[in-house]
């Protein structure tokens, strides 16, 4: 799909997603496509190592739950430190950033959801999958992640850094 053409969810008919509304009551959303499941919740452990992407609202968690197995990001940021977020994904080429509300929040741009159509997020997908760039930058990110310090030689370093010792 060429880049600012306009996809509807009928276009990524191999596609299966997994939807997850949080607060709201997955019947509020309708019948779903045959190719799309919604759930309030579902444990990212669980889904994760079985995804191509993730689409979300750019939340730390989700991120960093995305690029620790390699997944290349579709954006949303809603609030909070979504909006940067975003931003860090998208220059890092790990994703696409699909604010499209002005930037009156000081962080950055935000989606209105009001105006967010599915076809600029379906459109976004296909850019995701079809370029392998965007997952060689999130397999880059996993890698860096693997690399750092785990807990314990994380704690370590810290008590040296508090006694003032120099970090080894």
């Amino acid at each position: 799909m060429a880049r600012g053409t306009h996809a509807s969810s009928d276009d990524l008919p191999a596609v299966d997603a997994l939807v997850t509304t949080g607060g709201t009551d997955p019947a509020d959303l309708g019948a779903p496509p045959a190719n799309v499941r919604v759930e309030r919740y579902v444990p990212q452990s669980h889904v994760l190592p079985r995804c191509a992407a993730v689409v979300c609202h750019a939340g730390f968690n989700t991120l960093i739950g995305a690029f620790t197995h390699g997944l290349p990001a579709v954006c949303l940021p809603l609030a909070a430190d979504h909006p940067i977020n975003a931003q860090r994904c998208a220059q890092a080429g790990a994703g696409l950033n699909c604010a499209n509300a002005p930037a009156i929040d000081p962080r950055g741009p935000l989606v209105d959801p009001a105006t967010l159509r599915p076809g600029d997020v379906a459109c976004a997908i296909s850019r995701l999958l079809d370029d392998p760039a965007f997952t060689n930058a999130a397999t880059r990110i996993a890698s860096e992640i693997r690399d750092m310090p785990g807990p314990a030689e994380t704690a370590r370093l810290l008590e040296q850094v508090v006694a003032g010792a120099p970090t080894t």
